[in-house]
C-alpha cells in the first residue's frame, strides 16, 4: 500500500519549498538581505563632487585677489592651494630676481620687490587662509592659535629663568602640532550642504 503524499500545496512534511509561500502558485522568492547602501553624507559629497566644476590656478588668483577684505563665508582646497601654490612661486622668482640684479645682498633678505608682494597679498591670503577653515566648520581664531605659545614664552622668561628650557621645549612642541592641525584641516575635504559659515563652494 503506497503511502499518502504530503505535498500539498508545494509543502514537504508542512514546509514551504523555497521560493513559494504555500500555494500551487508559488509566491515571493527567498528574500536576499539588502545590501548596505552609501549613507546621507557620502551622498551629498558625491554630489557636490560631480556638480562642482574644476578651479584651474587663473580661476583660484582671481577668486583670492576679487575678495582681499572678505573673512566670511568659505574657500574650496583648489581654491586656497593654487593660490599658495602661485604665492610661493612668485616669491620665490622675485628673491632669485633681485640676488641676480644686485638689489639684495642674498636670497634670505627679501629685497623692495618681495617685500612689496608680500606686503600686498597679506589681507588676501589672511582672508582666504580663514575662510578655508570655514569650509571645513572651524574658525579663522585659529590661525592665531600659534602665538599663544610665544606669548607665554615671553611672558614666562621672567619668572621661570631657570626652567625656561624644558617649558620652551613644551611649548615649541605644542606650537608644531597647533601648525600641524591647521595644515590638516586645509587639505580636508569640504563639508558637504550649508555649515555655521555659509553655503559650500562647490555647490555656488
Amino acid at each position: 500500500m503506497t503511502q499518502p503524499s504530503d505535498r500539498q500545496g508545494g509543502r514537504i512534511g508542512g514546509a514551504a519549498w523555497p521560493g513559494q509561500s504555500g500555494g500551487a502558485g508559488g509566491g515571493e522568492g527567498i528574500r536576499r538581505p539588502r545590501q548596505p547602501g552609501p549613507d546621507r553624507r557620502d551622498r551629498a559629497a558625491g554630489a557636490q563632487s560631480a556638480a562642482a566644476p574644476p578651479m584651474s590656478m587663473v580661476d583660484a588668483i582671481r577668486a583670492v585677489y576679487s575678495k582681499p577684505f572678505t573673512f566670511s563665508g568659505r574657500a574650496r582646497r583648489a581654491e586656497y592651494w593654487w593660490y599658495m601654490l602661485f604665492y610661493v612661486l612668485v616669491s620665490f622668482v622675485l628673491g632669485f630676481v633681485e640676488v641676480a640684479a644686485g638689489i639684495s645682498p642674498d636670497a634670505d633678505t627679501p629685497g623692495p620687490i618681495s617685500s612689496v608682494f608680500a606686503l600686498a597679498n597679506f589681507l588676501p591670503g589672511l582672508a582666504v587662509n580663514v575662510r578655508r577653515l570655514h569650509d571645513v566648520g572651524r574658525s579663522g581664531w585659529w590661525l592665531l592659535a600659534p602665538a599663544v605659545p610665544a606669548i607665554l614664552a615671553i611672558s614666562m622668561t621672567a619668572v621661570t629663568a631657570g626652567l625656561m628650557a624644558p617649558i620652551g621645549m613644551i611649548l615649541l612642541i605644542g606650537t608644531l602640532v597647533i601648525y600641524l592641525l591647521i595644515f590638516v584641516w586645509t587639505v580636508t575635504r569640504s563639508h558637504p550642504g550649508t555649515n555655521r559659515f555659509g553655503p559650500s563652494p562647490l555647490e555656488q
